[in-house]
This record gives C-alpha cells, sequence and structure tokens, in this order.
C-alpha cells in the first residue's frame, strides 16, 4: 500500500459469493459486510488490542458499507463492499468484499495468550435499541464494556434494522451482552443493576431508547 508517507505493508483479503455451499437445509445467502467484519476480528483476536470499527468514505468502496479499522486510537486498516464502478472495471463478479490491515497493527510473532476458562456460569441479555442514524456500533458497544465493566465479558453487535415511516433518521441495533466473573457466579439483581445502569447511560450519552423486541 503506498501512502503519502510512503510504502506501507498490508495485508489484504478478498471474499464474494455465497456464505455456504448449496443445500438442502440451509437457504443461499451471500457474504455480506458483517460476515468479512467477522472474518477480520477473527484475524486480530489473539496478541492484538481490541479493534474498532468507524464508518468511511472511500472511493474503492460502496458508500454505506465501508468502515475504517482502528487498534489503539491509530487508523489500521480498512474493510467494505467494493464499489460497484470498481468491481465492474475490474470484470469482477457480484460485489465483492475486501479488508486491508496495515501490518504494524498486527503482533510482531506474539504468541496467543493464554486465557483461563470461566467457573462461573454466564448469562446473557439481548438489548434492542433505536439510535440516531450517525451513531456507530461501535461507540455502543464501548459504552457497555465501560459501564458494565468488571461483570460484562462480550458485547456484539447482531442485528440491524434501517427503513419503515418511525425509523425516519434512525435506526435499530440489537446487541447481545454476555455477562460473566471469575470469581463468583453473577446474581440476578447484579445484572439487571448493570442493564439499568447501562440503559441510563446509553439514553444519556446517544440518545438512545430501548426498544421491545
Amino acid at each position: 500500500v503506498f501512502t503519502a508517507e510512503g510504502e506501507r505493508p498490508a495485508l489484504g483479503g478478498l471474499s464474494y459469493g455465497s456464505l455456504f455451499d448449496k443445500q438442502w437445509s440451509m437457504k443461499e445467502r451471500s457474504i455480506d459486510f458483517y460476515d468479512m467484519k467477522a472474518d477480520v476480528e477473527a484475524l486480530l483476536e489473539e496478541g492484538v488490542e481490541a479493534a474498532r470499527f468507524r464508518p468511511l468514505e472511500h472511493p474503492a468502496l460502496h458508500p454505506g458499507q465501508a468502515a475504517e479499522v482502528r487498534i489503539g486510537g491509530r487508523t489500521a486498516g480498512v474493510l467494505g463492499r467494493m464499489h460497484p464502478e470498481a468491481a465492474r472495471r475490474l470484470d469482477l463478479p457480484g460485489q465483492p468484499l475486501l479488508f486491508e490491515l496495515y501490518l504494524f497493527a498486527l503482533p510482531d510473532g506474539a504468541p496467543p495468550r493464554y486465557r483461563p476458562v470461566p467457573r462461573f456460569p454466564r448469562v446473557r441479555r439481548d438489548l434492542a435499541l433505536v439510535v440516531p442514524e450517525d451513531t456507530p456500533a461501535g461507540d455502543i458497544l464501548d459504552c457497555a464494556m465501560r459501564v458494565c465493566a468488571g461483570h460484562l465479558a462480550q458485547a456484539r453487535l447482531f442485528d440491524l434494522y434501517r427503513g419503515g415511516d418511525f425509523m425516519d433518521g434512525r435506526k435499530s441495533l440489537a446487541i447481545s451482552l454476555i455477562f460473566q466473573k471469575f470469581s463468583a457466579t453473577l446474581t440476578d439483581r447484579e445484572v439487571e443493576e448493570s442493564m439499568v445502569r447501562l440503559v441510563a447511560a446509553l439514553e444519556r450519552e446517544f440518545g438512545a431508547e430501548r426498544r421491545e423486541r
């Protein structure tokens, strides 16, 4: 990759077509932006500080389906669906998805880090929110991890919805929250108190509204 600062070594990948081989038990589905995002997260899972994703405008990527990858406050790459015009010029089938990660952001031969297996059960809660259209999902997840620190092991986006008259200028996000402690079993009260704090913080910081699914 060549930038204004010179050459920047990078790792890239491209994918297109059906997510699964054709089979009787599963409907055919083309790979989408979130499949590619999951691939990038898997690449960065071990030995790297958690990646954050921010909306991005890029001439080679489809508007609204492109993101900047950030690690430790630095730009670490890009990912998204190739712009239809670029795919046409390159005579590529469909609209491929691609990513590019700058090697400086990856661990230099760092071995996988050992993670002890938790001895105590985890609790899952799903939270559906309506937020302004320009609210990055990553900021919602960051807020969850910050507000529920010590109790929340994981926060993931699993659904995104746009459309409908009541959604004018807004979008719906659904996130899964995995609560777990290494030192003791979480009580229902602790989980519910964390959820109350989180919903209050999301309302205050992002103007989010909780939606019953």
